[in-house]
């Protein structure tokens, strides 16, 4: 199998065997007992694990190799999702769902690491943007046949995802191209001008924090869509497959999004367009906390999915580009994520239990707010600095 080629198909196997494993947690859980608060523990505590784990990994295979990493993670996942599928209390969830998502954290900043490694910008763009299409295609693939699967047998998701987590382990094992020497590729050595160099410098860290920052907002309110979500389409009686669709919307529009952010970089260094994709998920809030019809929530999925395809991408792209050790910083980038993803389902579990089932759509919406003041802070006090300091010109 050709380089590229191998890190499409093993991102889209990954995500479309989480997207089912995503889809079947909550509702299991929700049939073993657990309420709206526990399902947001649940959440947070698997994002935890995540969260902690991921920058952990990015350097560990820094140290002992991209491939290693990813078939450890592959086979980990196979096993505890296994034993996941034969759970029938729910105390082992809370047990076995951390050591799940810590599992995968294994995989994705290695895959994210190797697929960036000697590229110039343009191939950087082009490569990045199919990667985050492949990936999304998975999330869109997986809730859609979990959903299905789940309406037969609740656990037959999880066999799903054993059985492609073994797939992708095989893959990696037998496919997978071999490890290159990381380079500095063309186009991204140092400039010969110092102030040149150090103007870029600075940029790339400022944009780097600001698209951090809008990544953590939008995988909070991800977090919530996860976790606790599935507690108001219960409430609302809509079906397993229904709910199936609402998350396949979600990576569906991430596609479409990643599909137009690819073709362009004139959003790179620039806030503006940033912004203007968080807004989409303001008004998304509002759809979800205003309205009950499953046509109207799938409109706010939506509108979510072409907000996460801007932050994602832009984090993605800044924790890369010109940077050294790419294992450190795309775990540092899935890191980010996942604790936004853990805090969301958290206080968006305490939230539901107190004032309601739609009550965590307001506190996104708050969130994001914040998040967008943030971000333009730091932005324009990069453009205020005085031309001959580093920063001047952006």
């Amino acid at each position: 199998m050709k380089r590229e080629p191998y890190f499409y198909m093993a991102a889209l196997t990954m995500d479309a065997c989480m997207g089912a494993v995503f889809l079947a947690v909550p509702l299991l859980s929700d049939q073993l007992g657990a309420t709206v608060v526990q399902l947001g523990y649940l959440g947070s505590l698997g994002g935890i694990c995540y969260a902690i784990t991921c920058p952990f990994a990015g350097r560990l295979s820094d140290r002992y190799g991209r491939k290693r990493v990813i078939l450890v993670s592959a086979f980990l996942c196979a096993g505890v999702y296994s034993w996941v599928s034969q759970v029938h209390h729910l105390a082992m969830m809370f047990v076995l769902v951390p050591l799940g998502l810590a599992s995968a954290a294994l995989f994705w900043p290695s895959i994210q690491a190797w697929i960036a490694e000697a590229k110039d910008r343009p191939t950087l763009i082009r490569t990045i943007g199919n990667f985050n299409v492949a990936w999304s295609l998975g999330l869109l693939i997986g809730p859609l046949v979990g959903g299905r699967l789940y309406a037969w047998n609740a656990r037959f998701p999880l066999v799903f995802a054993v059985f492609g987590m073994l797939g992708l382990g095989m893959m990696t094992l037998l496919c997978a191209p071999a490890e290159a020497a990381a380079a500095l590729p063309r186009g991204l050595h140092p400039s010969d001008d110092p102030k040149e160099s150090s103007q870029k410098a600075h940029a790339g860290r400022r944009f780097l924090y600001i698209a951090w920052i809008a990544n953590f907002s939008a995988w909070f309110i991800n977090g919530i869509l996860r976790n606790i979500f599935p507690k108001l389409a219960l409430h609302l009686h809509l079906s397993s497959t229904i709910y199936g669709g609402l998350l396949s919307l979600v990576a569906c529009f991430q596609i479409v999004g990643f599909l137009l952010i690819r073709r362009s970089d004139r959003w790179h260094y620039r806030i503006r367009p940033l912004l203007r994709y968080q807004t989409l998920a303001l008004l998304g809030c509002g759809l979800v906390y205003a309205v009950t019809s499953p046509y109207l929530f799938g409109v706010a999925f939506a509108l979510f999915g072409l907000s996460m395809a801007m932050t994602y991408y832009a984090s993605l792209f800044y924790s890369v580009y010109a940077q050294e050790k790419k294992g450190r910083n795309t775990g540092l980038h899935e890191g980010i994520l996942g604790s936004g993803g853990v805090l969301g389902a958290f206080f968006g579990g305490l939230i539901a239990g107190r004032f309601g089932l739609k009550a965590p759509y307001v506190l996104c919406f708050g969130l994001m707010v914040c998040a967008m003041v943030a971000e333009w802070i730091i932005a324009c006090g990069f453009r205020k600095r005085p031309v001959g300091q580093p920063g001047g010109e952006g």
